[in-house]
């Protein structure tokens, strides 16, 4: 197994984490330095290195035709042992609480429920995560606080499930988990089974909202550039009045994020900043396709 990463600018830090899973990295991690990002992935096939290191750089090097600051710019690889890796990303997943009443676990250290408190179980696969990202964090938050039961809920970018299990787990009637990337799909297919929601959650792989209709909820964990891409959606898959959660925005694109979203007609009520990240709660009152 091979460790790949950058050290970009902090504004460019979705975009070449959204290019490390492209690639199909087993797992991106984030950490802040200043006003700099590390950006680093883990690659299981040895044969995908040069073309990830090309393609990285690539990446690298676009930023400016992005309005994004390269920052240092930096690229490496190393080598690193497949059973080391493994113990050290089980260390880092352990159960964490949201909200009121919310427990996110791993399969090996699993939390005790008390009273109606709600125990989602996910084992990420080395890939897409248990929950510990602040950005799924204010995802869950602002889903415990708008599903009242019932409802048709979108998790757009689902990853491993986590926010679609806990739509079901909170009461919503249908639940669509939806990513674009076939192992994600087979990762949130198994997290699924194992909470015991496969009657509620339909997981599917797609494009975005394509082919849905009736969404009474919108939950999308999504870069900003990946949002913008996915708004022109929204009149063919929402309900009129239906709640949006998102999330997956760094401070540095708040704005950004927030005009796409006015002007898509979502009507902002809630913007909880939790780190270097933000969400937006609000309702969709229709309005122009951007």
């Amino acid at each position: 197994m091979h460790e790949i990463g950058a050290r970009v600018s902090w504004e460019a830090m979705e975009a070449i984490a959204e290019e490390l899973r492209e690639l199909g990295a087993a797992g991106v991690v984030v950490e802040q330095e200043g006003r700099n990002a590390l950006v680093k992935a883990y690659l299981e096939d040895d044969t995908q290195v040069a073309d990830a290191l090309s393609r990285l750089q690539d990446a690298i090097d676009m930023l400016p035709s992005w309005d994004l600051p390269i920052g240092p710019g930096e690229v490496w690889c190393s080598r690193i042992d497949p059973q080391e890796w493994e113990t050290a990303w089980r260390a880092l997943f352990h159960p964490i609480r949201l909200g009121q009443r919310l427990w996110l676990c791993p399969p090996w250290e699993p939390a005790a429920p008390s009273g109606d408190e709600i125990v989602v179980v996910i084992d990420p696969g080395m890939a897409f995560g248990t929950g510990e990202h602040e950005t799924t964090q204010l995802c869950a938050e602002l889903l415990e606080a708008t599903i009242q039961g019932g409802e048709t809920v979108a998790d757009v970018g689902t990853g491993s499930g986590v926010l679609a299990i806990l739509a079901a787990r909170l009461g919503a009637g249908r639940v669509y988990a939806i990513d674009n990337d076939p192992v994600a799909v087979e990762a949130a297919e198994a997290n699924v089974v194992r909470n015991g929601v496969e009657e509620v959650v339909q997981v599917r792989e797609g494009h975005f909202l394509s082919g849905l209709k009736g969404i009474d909820v919108l939950v999308a964990n999504l870069n900003t550039a990946l949002l913008q891409q996915m708004l022109p959606q929204l009149p063919e898959a929402l309900r009129p009045g239906a709640r949006m959660i998102v999330s997956g925005i760094g401070l540095a694109n708040r704005e950004v994020a927030r005009r796409a979203l006015q002007s898509s007609g979502i009507e902002l009520t809630a913007e909880p900043v939790r780190g270097e990240w933000c969400a937006f709660g609000g309702v969709w009152q229709g309005g122009t396709e951007i």
